[in-house]
């Protein structure tokens, strides 16, 4: 049971959107970027879901699920705060 997951673009690759469910929220990621999602008091059948696609013009995007207990995600960027989220519980 891991309750940290990170994606990250290396140089070459193309910017990837990535959505966090259920609160919609998105970032599109940047060459070298470190996306990492952080879930706060999880239980033991917490683990993390995805779903992919690719739209008609080749652009990726990724919907990451917390799914199982947990109280609230925190979402960093390169390490610093992009969304601390200590008010929404699940």
């Amino acid at each position: 049971m891991n309750n940290e997951i990170e994606f990250k673009t290396w140089n070459d690759d193309a910017p990837m959107f990535v959505q966090l469910e259920p609160e919609a929220f998105g970032w599109t990621t940047s060459k070298s970027s470190i996306l990492k999602f952080v879930a706060k008091e999880i239980g033991e059948d917490f683990h993390w879901s995805f779903t992919s696609s690719t739209d008609e013009n080749g652009e990726h995007a990724l919907q990451v699920c917390p799914d199982g207990t947990y109280r609230c995600v925190d979402v960093y960027l390169n390490g610093k705060p992009e969304y601390l989220d200590e008010e929404f519980v699940i």
